[in-house]
């Protein structure tokens, strides 16, 4: 037996709803959508708004419920995975995230923003090396977007590719040399390749920069200690925990050296 449908009666709810919307009404809009809904089960533009409000309303699970049924009536519709992907991303069901923007990248493959946000996701699941993949791809398709190497940097750095961490982190600073933050993870690269002075150097212009970035002051330490510094590399430490820098703090409990 087919479903009882009611397409017209499920417009007229659907239209109230939206005035309902507009004027901030949303628990009067959320009873029309789901009326609407419950009047035409194939009514896929109420299920997309039935979805958008309960995920503006923060009932996440309730949202994807609706994105779900929207998508089970189109399959093509790359909105609906986009809006579910984000419900998914909210609730930190990230592996649910990351497999929505598979099925919206499969239908539109050049698009640089669905890359970003699925790389985002795969770094959030440390899945480093298919983040690194999709930036790469963000890179090819919009060489302007720069911000870009600074993520897929911190993404090489945490597989420890850290000569393709410094080369993106450099391709930032050599055209916005403001962010004290991008000096900092390039002297973490630095240090993880021994380069210490180099590292120094780096550390040095974030302070210039922001001199109450503790991480820089603590990231400086770790490696004047290891250019055998240790005056210089506990006053740092100091500094660092002074501007709560939580692993400058454990550091110096452990060596339980008064902060």
């Amino acid at each position: 037996m087919a479903p009882f449908r009611n397409p017209e009666f499920a417009q007229a709810y659907h239209r109230k709803g939206e005035a309902c919307r507009d004027i901030g009404n949303n628990e009067l809009a959320l009873k029309n959508y789901v009326r609407a809904t419950e009047l035409d089960c194939e009514f896929l533009e109420a299920f997309l708004d039935l979805g958008d409000l309960l995920r503006d309303l923060g009932e996440f699970q309730r949202a994807a419920d609706n994105y779900t049924r929207a998508i089970k009536l189109d399959p093509t519709r790359t909105e609906s995975y986009i809006s579910r992907a984000h419900v998914y991303g909210a609730m930190g069901e990230h592996e649910l995230e990351v497999a929505d923007y598979d099925s919206t990248i499969t239908l539109m493959p050049h698009n640089p923003i669905l890359h970003g946000r699925r790389g985002a996701a795969l770094i959030l699941l440390k899945r480093y090396d298919e983040a690194i993949d999709d930036y790469s791809t963000l890179l090819a398709l919009k060489p302007t977007f720069l911000w870009v190497r600074v993520i897929r940097g911190d993404a090489y750095a945490a597989v420890g590719m850290n000569e393709e961490a410094i080369e993106d982190y450099t391709a930032f600073i050599d055209l916005h040399p403001e962010y004290a933050e991008t000096y900092v993870s390039r002297g973490r690269a630095w240090h993880n390749l021994g380069e210490y002075q180099k590292a120094i150097d780096d550390h040095n212009q974030a302070i210039e920069l922001s001199p109450d970035l503790g991480e820089a002051y603590y990231c400086r330490g770790l490696s004047r200690e290891e250019l055998g510094m240790p005056m210089p590399a506990v006053a740092d430490y100091r500094m660092a925990a002074q501007l709560g820098d939580k692993n400058a703090k454990k550091l110096l409990k452990k060596r339980k050296i008064l902060q």
